[in-house]
């Protein structure tokens, strides 16, 4: 059982299973009691961008630190996704940066810019976050 986002007296939780996630309602306290039971946990969904097409939804359970930094409206956080020896390697990121990973990765595989002018280029991604 996944905690998704708390809605005044209720949650939604999400039902693991073979079949897509089933989302339901609970009240608060009782599901607060699962979580200090150990049989629930708290989930974000996570937007995916990586080397396939489209954008991939998951949901991870998150740190205290990770939730203050990466997630928005309560949420939502995003992340990328690369290969590194054959295995994937997830990163959470800024929305503003993987708003424009698309365009980062051209600015990556052009081969006419030196690596200062990558850098430079990067770097506006960067300060232009949300």
């Amino acid at each position: 059982m996944f905690w998704k986002r708390k809605s005044k007296d209720l949650v939604k939780v999400l039902l693991p299973g073979d079949r897509e996630k089933e989302k339901v309602r609970v009240r608060a306290d009782k599901f607060k009691a699962l979580i200090d039971k150990g049989t629930a946990k708290r989930v974000y969904k996570v937007l995916i961008k990586g080397p396939w097409p489209g954008i991939k939804e998951d949901y991870w359970e998150l740190s205290d630190e990770n939730v203050q930094s990466h997630v928005y409206n309560g949420e939502v956080a995003y992340a990328i996704c690369a290969f590194e020896d054959g295995q994937p390697n997830y990163s959470l990121v800024k929305k503003g940066l993987w708003n424009y990973m698309d365009d980062i990765a051209s600015v990556m595989s052009d081969p006419s810019l030196s690596q200062g002018e990558k850098l430079t280029k990067i770097k506006r991604f960067a300060e232009s976050e949300d």
